[in-house]
């Protein structure tokens, strides 16, 4: 047991360790289409994981894939870093996402896990268990990317193979395969991305399509096709037979699940035993992201409309955010109302600075700091917040010790009033 924490506090240790300049690079890329990284730098994470000795057998590996399918907004390598870090992790979100959201904040001394920032390079999010603040509805976390499989999505996915250079060719029932992936021509490019034809059954049912497409894809990212430097792909050819199907049955498994569709690995387990400690878990995890935004279904382009719904939204998240805020302080909960002013301040919201100015001018829940609140006063008062200004007036005042009507304790600011919210 002993020797079993030693390993998962060596990975921990290793997947902030990672944070370095190495990392960025390769991670980076690892989690979105960017330009091709140096592949003498991806041994550093390969080392991690196999020091380690987490994913050596049948178990392990199942345990790292039934948590890289729970964790669906992010990508499948994000996901293999927050099982390195933290194996029993539930639900993840940033802290600015926690309230915001849900009106929660992380618990003092909370250990924050890391993982590669979409528009990079580095972000970190928290465990449900390590916040504190209103329930959580049950389905806040359910959500299928993928929809109903229907014919009609079945299409959406099929013209968004074809932006990515693949050339579909649909099979006649009686033909042997259910499906195969050929190189159709080589870019004369150091960096363009080659072009497939990509064949499949059109009259399957549409769940069979998508795994006959899936792991059909999967083994062109997993480098079963040879190189392709557009995609950062390396050459794997000479990875044995059985080794291939197990990684094309894994980043198929994940992909699969991952949107809904449900594949037993009942099998897998009985007829790979012992293939495990050879597995490339980076380029396994990473395949599965690459399949996903081939089919236009990756997390990286959820994270987008996720912040485009944000964009369009952005004055009635702040609002829902200040109102959280409010309704903290006015429980006497300071340490919450900070931290949700905090994060409306950062974004831009006068009153939300106004606050943090009020607090600190008072040494409410935090340390009076005269300089700090002056910082967030100014630029409150910048955006045309009368309170703010007041409240430079006195600071001023006080400074130069020159007598003020007004005190801060007698403003009688109110900071659960509506009209202030308004201001």
């Amino acid at each position: 047991m002993s020797q079993i924490n030693e390993q998962n506090s060596k990975a921990r240790s290793g997947a902030r360790i990672l944070a370095n300049q190495d990392f960025e690079a390769v991670a980076y890329s690892a989690c979105r289409k960017e330009e091709p990284v140096d592949p003498t730098k991806r041994p550093l994470i390969d080392q991690l994981i196999s020091s380690t000795g987490l994913y050596n057998n049948s178990h392990s590996v199942q345990q790292l894939l039934d948590f890289t399918v729970r964790m669906r907004a992010f990508s499948p390598f994000n996901a293999l870093l927050l099982h390195i870090q933290k194996p029993n992790l539930t639900h993840a979100a940033t802290a600015e996402d926690w309230w915001m959201e849900f009106g929660r904040i992380p618990r003092s001394g909370a250990q924050p896990a890391l993982i590669v920032r979409v528009l990079g390079p580095v972000d970190f999010v928290f465990d449900i268990s390590e916040t504190n603040g209103h329930a959580v509805p049950d389905q806040a976390f359910a959500f299928s990317p993928l929809g109903v499989l229907d014919d009609w999505r079945f299409r959406e996915l099929l013209t968004a193979i074809k932006r990515d250079k693949f050339e579909l060719v649909e099979l006649e029932d009686a033909d042997p395969q259910d499906g195969w992936i050929k190189l159709a021509v080589e870019s004369p490019f150091p960096r363009g991305k080659n072009q497939y034809q990509l064949a499949y059954k059109p009259n399957l049912p549409a769940q069979v399509r998508f795994v006959n497409l899936a792991i059909e894809i999967g083994r062109l990212f997993l480098g079963h096709l040879g190189p392709d430097s557009g995609r950062i792909v390396k050459d794997r050819r000479e990875t044995p037979q059985r080794l291939r199907e197990v990684e094309a049955e894994l980043v198929t498994f994940l992909v699969a699940r991952r949107n809904g569709i449900n594949l037993q690995t009942e099998n897998f387990n009985r007829n790979h035993v012992g293939a495990f400690r050879q597995l490339d878990l980076y380029t396994i995890m990473r395949a599965a992201n690459s399949v996903e935004t081939v089919l236009g279904i990756s997390a990286q382009k959820l994270w987008k409309e996720r912040q485009v719904e944000m964009s369009r939204n952005k004055e009635v998240r702040l609002k829902r955010g200040m109102l959280r805020s409010l309704d903290a302080y006015a429980r006497d909960d300071y340490a919450a109302a900070m931290h949700g002013f905090r994060i409306c301040a950062g974004q831009g919201a006068s009153f939300a600075q106004y606050g943090l100015g009020f607090m600190y001018a008072c040494g409410i829940g935090v340390p009076r700091d005269l300089a700090e609140a002056a910082k967030w006063f100014q630029l409150s008062a910048r955006q045309g917040n009368k309170l703010a200004r007041r409240g430079l007036g006195i600071i001023d005042s006080n400074a130069r010790g020159v007598a003020n009507e007004d005190t801060l304790e007698s403003m009688q600011l109110h900071l659960a009033e509506e009209q202030g919210v308004q201001e």
